[in-house]
């Protein structure tokens, strides 16, 4: 019997008037532990590819992670905690940075699962304004103001999520 550990990535929920309108997230990933066991076989490690992907394609300056891990009792918690920090590991073997790491260990008799949400990274958010977004109504139905932005942090450092060509703060004028 293996133990199940989801990983999420960001879900957007937006109201509108009275009705909420949800953003399709991607689908969950799900990696699998061996019972009473916290090491990561080759297939759960297969499965935290799209992470890991994240992580080397925009770099560890530009990845931030939230790990939340849920136990049953008390008695469950060390093999909880474990299980988190080897995936903490596993994201720092990766080229992750530990500081842009947190972990939540909660106490919940509903679900036994491990989820990874991977948030990106904080900065200045500059956009073309020539990619102003016609279908954009405040965020109500999950659009964005404008398509073409990259993010530049404190340290002068770019992430570039949306790949777009030749990001500079001169052409990329607004910051919404």
């Amino acid at each position: 019997m293996k133990a199940r550990l989801l990983l999420l990535v960001s879900v957007c929920l937006a109201l509108h008037e009275t009705e909420a309108i949800a953003c399709t997230p991607p689908p969950p990933l799900t990696v699998e532990f061996e019972r009473n066991s916290a090491l990561l076989q080759a297939d759960a490690l297969s499965s935290m590819n799209p992470a890991l992907r994240e992580l080397r394609l925009f770099g560890p300056k530009c990845a931030s992670f939230h790990i939340y891990a849920y136990d049953e009792t008390e008695t469950s918690r060390g093999l909880t905690d474990a299980r988190a920090n080897e995936i903490k590991k596993t994201l720092i073997n990766f080229g992750a940075k530990p500081e842009l790491i947190k972990t939540f260990i909660e106490r919940s008799t509903a679900r036994r699962q491990i989820e990874l949400y991977n948030y990106g990274a904080s900065g200045h958010l500059h956009c073309d304004p020539a990619s102003k977004n016609p279908a954009y109504k405040d965020g109500a139905d999950c659009q964005r103001p404008y398509t073409r932005c990259y993010v530049q942090l404190e340290d002068g450092t770019i992430c570039n999520y949306d790949n777009v060509p030749d990001p500079n703060p001169v052409r990329y004028s607004v910051t919404p």
